[in-house]
């Protein structure tokens, strides 16, 4: 277990929360590009889960569970929203979206884990990273 904890953040404590878990990682042996993959996906989560599911509520909290397995990381979230519809989003990549301020969170936590999942409603979430692809 790396992380399991219930956490209280602004959005702008959010990456140096995720630097130490990076630097956790990095020293179970997980490869470079792996961890900027995480750094990316972590980052566009947790705020997504302060900003959009807590609403900025700093009473609210956020849940974060970390596990790394011999072949993989396992990561949830969850907020204390009312979730979203995540199987509708818009493609921030299609022209009416290309200049619109929010969107791309999902569309890169898709690009750059390997799995993601959605639970009640979307409040949580999982991601997966396999460590040893291509090998």
């Amino acid at each position: 277990m790396i992380v399991d904890k219930e956490i209280k953040l602004f959005p702008q404590e959010v990456p140096q929360l995720v630097e130490k878990i990076l630097k956790k990682l990095k020293n179970s042996g997980i490869k470079e590009d792996v961890l900027f993959d995480l750094k990316l996906a972590l980052n566009e989560a947790l705020i997504n889960a302060i900003k959009h599911g807590n609403n900025l509520d700093s009473r609210k909290s956020v849940f974060l569970k970390i596990i790394k397995k011999k072949d993989k990381l396992e990561i949830c979230i969850e907020d204390k929203g009312k979730g979203f519809d995540h199987k509708n989003l818009k493609l921030p990549t299609v022209k009416n979206n290309l200049t619109k301020q929010s969107g791309r969170g999902v569309f890169l936590i898709k690009k750059f884990m390997d799995k993601l999942d959605f639970f009640e409603g979307g409040c949580k979430l999982k991601m997966i990273k396999y460590l040893n692809k291509g090998e």
